[in-house]
């Protein structure tokens, strides 16, 4: 045997030694991921009740509420957050996410959308984020909130959709936090917030 075929065999081995090393941290890596994407479903109750909501027919004018015909944006990247319903009674809710076309100097990258109605038993897409965090705001038509520690800005009488708020009719009623789990590298995921009493 040459030389020179002894030392082209050695090549194609390495090589195909380097490939399959290459195959096998590929491979883990997909189920290491595979494991961490998918359907996330969390549950929240109300943190406070009341015996009468202050709005009853949220929004007032400008409807952002969606009724079961929106189409989900589906990102190659990020999580497709869905809100249900299953409480007994209607809901509606407002949210906050990172939205790095919202560049207001002084207030951030935040995007203060709402008011979604949800009637029972509903189920609705409502954004979709790269974002680790977003938060939300709820209130049932019996008086019951979803409210948390995190400031927000909230319009308690209209449709909204703007840049963290500069709106003269905002109020921070205190946002729950939604923890996503962070940007997802091979894919979307969902996430689904189900609230209930």
């Amino acid at each position: 045997m040459s030389t020179k075929s002894l030392s082209s065999g050695r090549r194609v081995a390495s090589l195909s030694a380097a490939l399959a090393c290459a195959c096998a941290l590929l491979a883990s890596l997909l189920a290491v991921n595979a494991n961490a994407a998918g359907k996330v479903v969390v549950a929240a109750r109300p943190s406070a009740r009341g015996t009468a909501a202050l709005r009853l027919e949220k929004p007032v004018s400008g409807s952002v509420v969606r009724t079961g015909t929106a189409k989900p944006y589906v990102s190659p990247f990020g999580t497709s957050v869905y809100f249900q319903n299953s409480y007994g009674k209607t809901v509606w809710v407002t949210t906050e996410r990172y939205n790095s076309g919202c560049n207001l100097p002084g207030v951030g990258n935040w995007e203060n959308e709402g008011w979604y109605r949800l009637d029972p038993g509903q189920s609705e897409w409502l954004f979709t984020t790269t974002n680790e965090y977003a938060y939300f705001y709820a209130e049932a038509a019996d008086g019951a909130k979803w409210s948390g520690a995190y400031g927000g800005r909230v319009n308690p009488y209209y449709a909204y959709d703007y840049c963290n708020s500069i709106d003269s009719y905002a109020t921070d009623p205190g946002m729950r936090q939604i923890d996503l789990g962070g940007w997802n590298l091979f894919g979307a995921t969902s996430y689904t917030l189900t609230l209930i009493p």
